[in-house]
């Protein structure tokens, strides 16, 4: 474990030269980033004064491309500390649930591997609403969430970087759904059809006892 904490820690001292010996390049140039980040929504409107199910949340995607041969790290040995930092600004009475991450893959820097992601990469997360939010709105009002994210993106040379970007709702009488919903929506099915999958197995495991359990949960 000692030698695990050890080689991370020499993974990201070395990363951070690295990247301090490219950033005076990246800054001294015109060059557009090699990384896009934006956030999508399933609804364009939400109705007000109604309080949603969970499954009915709004829905939103952290969507983060970047350019062939260029990935961003996240969590993984040696990477933990290289993990993209995302700080939500929400509205009062709101709040954001991690929904569907897809699994990384094991990049090589130099020698040193840590997971990322490279191409296009979708976060999935639900905006909940309190009981006393549906309260203090009305129709008209505009619902404003931002969210400022840092990342560390490798090719030849890894860089620092950070984007602020910000999604907002105006609330009415009814739901208006997005062009990027049913895309949205299909992760989030993803999601649950992979815990369903997982629930089965593990009462599959289990013998008579969990298959009687699975019968009678559906």
């Amino acid at each position: 474990m000692f030698k695990l904490h050890m080689l991370g820690l020499l993974w990201c001292l070395s990363l951070v030269w690295l990247t301090t010996q490219s950033m005076a390049q990246v800054e001294n140039t015109n060059e557009e980033k090699p990384i896009a980040i934006q956030l999508l929504t399933n609804k364009e409107t939400i109705a007000s004064g109604i309080q949603l199910s969970r499954s009915e949340a709004l829905l939103i995607g952290i969507q983060i491309a970047t350019e062939t041969g260029w990935h961003f790290y996240w969590k993984g040995i040696g990477t933990d500390l290289l993990e993209p930092t995302i700080s939500w600004n929400l509205p009062e009475g709101y709040k954001v649930e991690a929904v569907n991450h897809p699994k990384p893959s094991l990049f090589d820097y130099g020698g040193f591997m840590g997971y990322g992601y490279d191409g296009s990469t979708v976060f999935l997360y639900r905006l909940l609403r309190e009981n006393s939010a549906v309260e203090d709105y009305a129709i008209g009002d505009l619902v404003e969430v931002k969210a400022s994210i840092d990342w560390v993106l490798c090719k030849d040379v890894c860089i620092f970087g950070s984007e602020k970007v910000s999604l907002d709702w105006t609330l009415s009488d009814r739901d208006l759904s997005t062009e990027e919903s049913a895309f949205l929506n299909s992760l989030l099915e993803s999601k649950e059809l992979k815990q369903n999958k997982t629930l089965e197995n593990h009462f599959l495991e289990m013998g008579l006892v969990g298959w009687l359990m699975a019968a009678f949960l559906g």
